[in-house]
């Protein structure tokens, strides 16, 4: 009890500490005597307190044989400290309830991880779908993961419709044999021709028609996976005003 290095305490059925381990002291801040005059609900905090009673009831009461929630504790010094808690039940031969016993681990890095990551992602999120190119993203079996906004503008698909549907939605029929073939090579030997380079080809409309485009394509692997993501641009107006200078350089020769 005194030696783990998670924080261990007895709890009394109306909630008071009767036991603490060091472990728990350290995590929120107080010491022992502290501690023994309190409550659970003394050092939980508000936003948590009523889910948090609510597992109580249904412990006593023998709907649950133990829970598992994480919330957040109140530090001696203010701050909201993230545990994820294990609370069981004691009771005696009758079974009638004794005390719970409760193993609190300190998650607070990982919440904070969790958080700067998400707030990463909703930033990047905000970038792409701000973007007027398309933004696509793929699993490694070619499946469609992520689409902005650029992406519905210039290829027709609402986001709803495309997620999770092959990359060759989005491909003339004469390239999808090619694809396909560089999608097998590039799982079997890594061997790639396009990824990092910047190349033109032409797209498919969810209408049927088709447009240049430019394609930027990358990869990167997650664990095992290997994910691949694509900037598009549209670059009709860019093919119509140069054949408009071939024209007018031919007339002018003609001349």
């Amino acid at each position: 009890f005194e030696e783990t290095s998670i924080g261990m305490v007895l709890l009394g059925l109306d909630g008071r500490f009767l036991s603490v381990n060091r472990t728990f002291c350290t995590m929120v801040g107080y010491a022992e005597d502290e501690l023994l005059a309190k409550t659970f609900r003394d050092i939980t905090h508000p936003d948590d307190l009523e889910w948090n009673l609510r597992a109580v009831e249904q412990l006593l009461a023998g709907e649950i044989p133990f829970c598992r929630i994480e919330k957040r504790y109140v530090h001696k010094l203010g701050q909201a400290i993230w545990v994820h808690v294990s609370v069981s039940l004691v009771r005696d031969a009758r079974g009638t309830p004794l005390y719970f016993i409760a193993q609190s681990q300190d998650i607070t890095e990982r919440k904070r991880a969790d958080e700067q990551l998400r707030q990463s992602e909703e930033r990047f999120r905000s970038v792409a779908q701000s973007a007027n190119d398309a933004i696509v993203s793929a699993d490694g079996r070619g499946d469609i993961m992520s689409w902005n906004r650029g992406a519905q503008a210039i290829f027709g698909y609402r986001e709803e419709e495309i997620l999770g549907k092959p990359l060759t939605l989005l491909m003339p029929e004469r390239y999808r044999d090619g694809y396909r073939r560089g999608l097998e090579r590039l799982r079997a030997t890594g061997e790639a021709y396009v990824i990092g380079k910047t190349v033109e080809l032409h797209g498919l409309r969810k209408d049927g028609t088709e447009f240049p485009l430019e394609l930027s394509l990358a990869t990167w692997k997650a664990g095992d996976e290997t994910f691949y993501s694509g900037i598009i641009r549209d670059i009709t107006e860019r093919r119509r005003a140069e054949e408009a200078a071939r024209a007018s350089e031919e007339r002018f020769r003609l001349a």
